[in-house]
């Protein structure tokens, strides 16, 4: 009995250690990032990489398979994201990341020219205007309160929307 209480306690303790943990409130996004943009996800494949900073693999660190994505900037709010060539993010469960899917669009809220995207600085995936125009309804707003942020230091930046489900995607 005593091993299978120690057991469990360790179970909890280790996914609690990997538990998704962040701020959601957008404001606070948008304060601490230095770039903020929309984007849209061309391709999307897989790499590895470390489990959370944007650096690859080394023969004695952590070293897991993330998903990777090129992109296109539609619309910058906040900095540039120049130095960014590829987006990466985890699988979920645990590792903070969020699904990239080709076609879908993103606004990012990234520090340090890091690529590295996931359920706390990324907002999406939100499908495309057509034809799920009835989703612009809801992107529309966020995005123009980023635009009045971006002319008004100060001005208070909406909360995020609820990403579109996978089957909104053809079941990707």
């Amino acid at each position: 009995m005593k091993t299978s209480l120690w057991l469990l306690s360790l179970f909890f303790a280790s996914s609690s250690a990997i538990a998704c943990s962040c701020p959601l409130d957008t404001q606070t996004w948008w304060d601490a990032s230095d770039d903020v943009a929309l984007v849209r996800v061309n391709s999307t494949g897989v790499t590895s990489g470390h489990p959370i900073m944007d650096t690859p693999c080394v023969d004695d660190g952590p070293c897991v398979v993330k998903q990777s994505a090129s992109f296109k900037t539609i619309e910058t709010f906040k900095g540039s994201l120049a130095n960014i060539s590829r987006l990466t993010s985890g699988y979920g469960s645990g590792d903070c990341g969020i699904p990239l899917v080709a076609g879908a669009y993103y606004v990012l809220f990234t520090r340090g020219g890091s690529g590295q995207i996931g359920f706390c600085n990324a907002a999406g995936p939100y499908a495309p205007r057509y034809p799920y125009a009835r989703h612009s309804a809801f992107l529309d707003p966020f995005l123009v309160s980023l635009r009045k942020a971006a002319k008004a230091p100060g001005q208070s930046v909406m909360r995020r929307p609820v990403p579109m489900r996978f089957d909104a995607f053809g079941g990707q």
